[in-house]
């Protein structure tokens, strides 16, 4: 293989040259099966062997049938880092968690989160090894996500609250999981609350603190108390 293509390949076939008696000649050759291709096509592979003076010998076929992901219900959480409330200024951790509750590796994953307004300097801060991070601003765009059959892949970010939010204003986030045998993408879940694929929200907390307030009293005719 040479930069994706042989050097024995041809517009009529793949030329091995001569062989010897009892030589033997082994072919290997990757393909990657389109997008769109639905789940349960049979793929039939068949090819033809020709040498000087023999006539074409059919071999085949080599079957292959296309199998959908099967990934889990994708789950989000959020926690303030450094423990505390989720005040202005504050910084905020999430975590995507994709599980693959299959027999088989999911290849293809991808990660897509637009990050409300509310939220900036967002940050990815950890990726799956072999994936590619894309991204941007406050979108979230991570490609190429490898999960392992019966594991599962992260993906963790951190962004900031805003200044001038008012105490009580809900932020509200919610990622998208791609693949492509999926025939839409997984919405995320927070664990945290009983309905199914519903958006992470947390609310920002006041931060004016009451804690240790104290009262004292004086007698303004210098008396004693």
């Amino acid at each position: 293989d040479v930069g994706g293509t042989s050097p024995v390949l041809s517009g009529s076939g793949l030329n091995v040259g001569t062989l010897s008696i009892g030589e033997r000649c082994e072919v290997r050759f990757r393909v990657l099966i389109d997008d769109d291709v639905p789940d349960g096509t049979v793929l039939e592979n068949f090819f033809t062997i020709a040498a000087d003076a023999l006539p074409p010998l059919l071999i085949g076929p080599a079957s292959t049938i296309v199998q959908a992901a099967e990934l889990g219900q994708p789950q989000k959480t959020v926690t303030v880092m450094g423990g505390g409330a989720p005040t202005v200024g504050a910084t905020l951790s999430y975590r995507i968690s994709i599980p693959n509750v299959g027999a088989r590796a999911a290849p293809g994953v991808s990660v897509l989160d637009v990050v409300p307004p509310e939220l900036q300097n967002v940050t990815v801060v950890s990726i799956p090894a072999g994936a590619s991070n894309s991204s941007a601003g406050n979108t979230v765009d991570v490609r190429g996500i490898t999960v392992g059959a019966g594991s599962s892949a992260e993906v963790l970010f951190t962004a900031t609250i805003r200044s001038g939010l008012a105490a009580g204003t809900p932020i509200s986030n919610q990622g998208t999981i791609s693949q492509p045998s999926l025939t839409a993408p997984l919405p995320t879940d927070d664990p945290a609350t009983a309905a199914a694929q519903d958006a992470t929200v947390v609310r920002v907390a006041s931060g004016v603190s009451l804690v240790g307030s104290s009262k004292s009293a004086t007698d303004l005719s210098g008396g004693v108390l």
